[in-house]
């Protein structure tokens, strides 16, 4: 945020910038979406997620960035980036998804906004496509659609500029649609070298990253990879490299079971899906692997003390 001084917003915000001093040391979900909707209020623009993607530095995001930039060849660089989604949050919220001859990357961010929600889909989409030109697959007609989920805003015209005539809003998910013949070209700017080191680096702060979790941290982050699908404890078990049985004993001494951690994953996806305006009530308990909208609600209730509906209507 240009001219902003990013200790102002955290002091604002209520929290303590020495909690960063650890490179990899990350803000919760609600600490996040209060300092978007207070950067928005500090800054006074509403398209200030697409004014981050454009303009912020990309090497500034550690060791993907610049790994991405080394990848051989696009489909190089998309499985990259999701290898090493856990270096930048606990949640994957990427996905690629061969849809009948295009390729997409989905963007799922999760959010406790409408509008922090909005922003981090413009910062992420707007950083796609920088990634996209920068490894000389941008020109249209390459890309074939950009999509939000949300309506547009409006400073639409911010859009039209960043992304032309390709993009659309009340779309069923957030995303950049392109031609899939362009996933095997050659990246022009490559330096293998570099790119060995850096993956080196990656796999290490990784392996770090898992190793410092919980097991209970570990099965959450599974759980959520594997959503809406819900695994059953022995398939989480062997994810793991144990047994069921020690799975189960090791989360009892970090006093967790696994029916709760399950809730959690489950409650966490269907509050992200909520703030999304134009998933109905009915479709988001479909995705989350209820036969009903009734199910749903009376789950939701359970866990939240709210009716969807309500929560919905706060957000």
């Amino acid at each position: 945020m240009k001219g902003v001084d990013g200790h102002r917003v955290l002091e604002r915000g209520g929290v303590d910038a020495s909690r960063f001093s650890d490179p990899y040391g990350w803000f919760t979900l609600e600490e996040f979406d209060a300092l978007l909707l207070l950067a928005l209020e500090i800054t006074g623009d509403a398209a200030l997620g697409l004014h981050w993607g454009e303009h912020s530095p990309m090497m500034q995001y550690d060791l993907l960035a610049p790994l991405i930039a080394q990848a051989e060849s696009l489909q190089a660089a998309i499985a990259t980036l999701l290898r090493f989604q856990p270096i930048m949050g606990d949640r994957p919220e990427m996905e690629f998804v061969d849809h009948g001859g295009s390729a997409v990357l989905r963007c799922s961010p999760l959010g406790l906004s409408e509008a922090g929600m909005r922003v981090r889909t413009e910062v992420a989409l707007v950083g796609i496509a920088r990634m996209l030109k920068y490894l000389g697959v941008a020109s249209s007609p390459v890309i074939r659609k950009v999509s939000f989920v949300y309506a547009r805003p409006a400073y639409g015209a911010e859009y039209d500029r960043l992304f032309g005539s390709v993009v659309r809003f009340k779309q069923s998910f957030s995303g950049i649609e392109f031609d899939y013949a362009v996933l095997d070209c050659p990246q022009p700017h490559r330096n293998a070298e570099l790119h060995s080191m850096l993956s080196a680096q990656a796999e290490r702060v990784l392996s770090r990253l898992v190793d410092e979790q919980t097991y209970a941290e570990q099965l959450k982050r599974l759980l959520q990879r594997a959503q809406p699908r819900v695994l059953e404890m022995p398939e989480a078990a062997r994810s793991l490299g144990m047994s069921e049985r020690s799975l189960r004993r090791r989360l009892a001494d970090e006093g967790v079971s696994y029916t709760q951690l399950v809730e959690q994953s489950q409650i966490e996806l269907a509050r992200a899906m909520l703030v999304e305006p134009t998933r109905s009530i009915k479709q988001i308990a479909h995705e989350l692997g209820f036969t009903s909208a009734s199910g749903f609600h009376r789950a939701f209730k359970r866990w939240t003390g709210t009716s969807p509906a309500l929560f919905r209507a706060r957000r």
